[in-house]
């Protein structure tokens, strides 16, 4: 006889499963809850930010709009900026200003010169316990208006000169205030060149090193944009707060193993040029949006058929030296979206050498090329908008080397010329005399070939690299006049 076993109900167990149950979906759905409000938060955020960044940068172009109807206008201290609505013009007022309901703007604005200020703009805000933020944009104005003086450059004379050891090779410059910024093919990549007393320069900060060659620099603002030869992230992005210790912000990859050759910015964009590269992707320019400054995003590309070495940008346009054969000058049309076309390219027909220098000032454009056998290296075009024509110009110059960077003073009556020649590595050439473009000065370099340049404005001074040192070049007297 098989036992009978008799099971007693436990109805408190169906109302444990039915609690834990439910506990288990109030998780869940919790969680899944959380998780939209989070994403919808983000989202919020960010709005938010962009809409930080567009008041501050709308607050930082009131001031350069104020600065181009009376400089004298623009004063020191903290400012609210708006459009007077009763002259529909942009204005000062009060402190700050409140803006969109919750938005609290204000620049402030220092001096740098009697010519020359520097201005933050920031833009705050606070909706709720977790939706504050603070925004800070930075610029810089001068009296363009002013007339300036530039020397005679005809005579001028070395006033200073750093050679810091070695052969670092120093590349390309650029100057923020009274540091020099300059770029060497060493691992140093960098050095940083105290210039407030250009008659002796000295070196800042000797232990800073980015660790990796760097050959082109450009500043905008308190960022420094530096083009190395890290294969991982070519372009480097740094804060110069403090002059002399930059900072790492951000860095950027371009496809390719070190292909960068130079770079150029504008307002909110920026441009590296690079070696030819048959792989698609692998671009010969770049064009970044650097608008954020904690980010560079990438907005278009072009892929040619050659090395592009060089860019300046004019305008609504970007000149390049280029070694295409059939157009040393080529040229780009750049967009506000960030876009680039091509717009055409020059053909020196007497030569199959690479244009590798670009300098452009108001209608004039000059190319540098590699050195030739009966060739002239330096080339001057007449420019409005766009490819040159073929007449009137090309003027030619003869600098008996090959022209690595060019440069000119604003009203182009100078141009300066490094090359890769110890005996004539900087020189000086009257560019208002094209019949026959006249060398007015020559300099024998001791510390090896000419190899970039900069003409800083601010101070009438050209700074030279060479394998070695930086030389520091001031002009004679002004005569009043160009040569």
């Amino acid at each position: 006889m098989v036992p009978v076993i008799h099971r007693k109900q436990r109805p408190g167990y169906l109302l444990l499963e039915a609690l834990l149950g439910m506990a288990i979906f109030s998780i869940f759905m919790s969680a899944l809850g959380m998780t939209l409000l989070y994403g919808q938060e983000n989202t919020v955020n960010a709005g938010d930010r962009t809409r930080g960044v567009y008041l501050a940068s709308r607050t930082m172009e009131g001031v350069r709009a104020i600065r181009d109807g009376s400089f004298s206008s623009v004063t020191t201290g903290t400012k609210g900026v708006w459009v007077n609505p009763a002259t529909h013009r942009w204005a000062f007022s009060g402190t700050s200003m409140t803006l969109s309901g919750s938005y609290v703007t204000s620049v402030t604005i220092s001096s740098k010169a009697s010519d020359w200020l520097a201005f933050t703009g920031t833009t705050s805000w606070k909706h709720g316990y977790n939706r504050a933020g603070v925004i800070t944009l930075t610029g810089e104005v001068t009296d363009w208006r002013s007339a300036k003086s530039v020397g005679n450059w005809g005579t001028p004379t070395l006033e200073g000169s750093l050679a810091p050891g070695g052969t670092p090779l120093f590349n390309k410059l650029a100057i923020a205030g009274n540091v020099a910024y300059v770029t060497c093919n060493a691992t140093t990549g960098l050095y940083m060149i105290n210039i407030a007393n250009t008659a002796t320069p000295a070196r800042l900060n000797s232990a800073f090193s980015i660790g990796y060659s760097a050959y082109d620099v450009v500043i905008r603002g308190k960022r420094m944009y530096v083009l190395t030869s890290d294969s991982n992230a070519e372009l480097k992005v740094y804060s110069i707060t403090n002059p002399s210790v930059p900072t790492l912000i951000t860095s950027y990859n371009l496809p390719g193993n070190g292909l960068g050759t130079s770079l150029a910015t504008g307002f909110y964009d920026l441009y590296v040029t690079a070696t030819y590269s048959a792989t698609a992707g692998q671009y010969e320019l770049y064009a970044f949006d650097i608008s954020n400054s904690g980010s560079v995003v990438l907005t278009s590309g072009i892929n040619d058929t050659a090395t592009m070495h060089a860019i300046a940008l004019s305008g609504t346009s970007a000149y390049i030296g280029s070694a295409q054969d059939t157009g040393e000058l080529t040229v780009m049309y750049t967009s506000a979206t960030g876009a680039i076309t091509a717009n055409g390219t020059f053909n020196l027909t007497d030569r199959t050498l690479n244009g590798i220098a670009i300098a452009v000032s108001g209608t004039s454009a000059i190319l540098g090329t590699e050195k030739g056998t009966s060739i002239s290296e330096m080339a001057l075009f007449s420019v409005g908008s766009g490819v040159p024509s073929a007449l009137p110009g090309p003027w030619y110059h003869e600098t008996s080397g090959s022209l690595l960077d060019v440069d000119m003073d604003p009203y182009r009556c100078y141009t300066f010329v490094a090359v890769s020649s110890g005996r004539k590595a900087f020189q000086v050439v009257n560019m208002r005399n094209k019949t026959t473009l006249p060398e007015l000065y020559s300099y024998n370099s001791s510390t090896g070939l000419g190899r970039g340049l900069t003409y800083d404005a601010v101070r009438d001074r050209v700074f030279v690299t060479t394998d070695s040192a930086i030389l520091i070049f001031s002009p004679a007297a002004s005569g009043g006049n160009c040569p």
